[in-house]
């Protein structure tokens, strides 16, 4: 009996389905493939650096990251040598000294954010004049009022343009005066500058004077004193 030709379609149907899947295979197994192409490499990504240096006058710079290799993390260095106020050891009332200082950003992202100076309390304590063999211990008593009676500007000189940052005007600042001392500057956030690029300075004269006034200058109680203030210079991305 033969099948019914229904029957013996749907087998033959069958019988190709399973020629085209073998075919398939082979030619799979056989590597026969679509075109293709591949390029490769690696991502990376750097971060920049922001390093702030303080020079006081032609002396080595200090580095935020504590002039050693590795020391980044922290980015706070707090042992700077020298002092932002001059290394006067025997300031006399009425004859002014200045400090020549330039702050420059060594790394290599602008600091958008700005840079400037805060101030600590300043405190005053003995310290005998050593350039005297004959008195070397003698110091006055007025560690609660000498940083009153020392008076500072601090002048903003970069690129040839002058201008008074403390007390804050346009131009030049005015001479030194008991209105504006280290007593009226500790405790203060002074803005230096808006911004500053990488590798871009900004250079700073900070001008000290013992206090002359007739009733607001320095007396015999205010010999052999040492005024004392910290100064943190900060910039910011």
């Amino acid at each position: 009996m033969h099948a019914p030709r229904r029957t013996r379609r749907a087998g033959l149907i069958a019988s190709l389905v399973g020629v085209a899947a073998l075919g398939l295979t082979a030619a799979t197994t056989l590597g026969l493939t679509s075109f293709t192409a591949q390029v490769g490499g690696t991502g990376t990504y750097q971060s920049g650096t922001l390093v702030l240096a303080k020079q006081i006058g032609s002396g080595t710079p200090c580095l935020s990251s504590s002039n050693t290799a590795g020391s980044i993390s922290t980015n706070i260095n707090t042992t700077c040598p020298g002092s932002d106020l001059g290394s006067v050891a025997t300031g006399a009332p009425g004859t002014t000294a200045t400090t020549d200082l330039t702050l420059t950003n060594g790394g290599s992202v602008a600091a958008t954010g700005g840079l400037s100076l805060t101030t600590g309390a300043c405190t005053a304590s003995g310290a005998p004049d050593s350039s005297s063999a004959l008195v070397p211990l003698a110091t006055g008593t007025d560690t609660s009022g000498f940083c009153g009676k020392v008076d500072v500007t601090i002048e903003d000189t970069t690129g040839g343009t002058t201008s008074c940052l403390y007390p804050a005007g346009a131009g030049a600042c005015p001479a030194p005066s008991n209105t504006n001392t280290l007593a009226t500057l500790a405790g203060k956030t002074t803005p230096l500058a808006d911004s500053l690029a990488p590798g871009a300075s900004e250079t700073l004269v900070v001008t000290t004077m013992l206090d002359n006034g007739v009733t607001t200058g320095a007396t015999n109680a205010d010999q052999g004193l040492v005024a004392s203030m910290p100064m943190t210079y900060t910039l910011a991305q």
